[in-house]
């Protein structure tokens, strides 16, 4: 769980320096772009669950 919490924030992390380099964070018609909607989509992560039988 955590291994793909990680993979993710680094993932939204990568995507959006991508859209600060190169793609405007707001495409004037009230909407994120592609690329900073698709970072903040995988910021929004489960909650941290304890593991099964610990």
């Amino acid at each position: 769980m955590l291994e793909r919490q990680v993979a993710a924030l680094a993932e939204a992390a990568r995507l959006l320096a991508a859209a600060l380099e190169g793609a405007p964070l707001d495409t004037g018609h009230g909407e994120a772009a592609p690329t900073a909607r698709q970072a903040q989509e995988l910021l929004l992560l489960p909650p941290l669950t304890p593991a099964a039988g610990r």
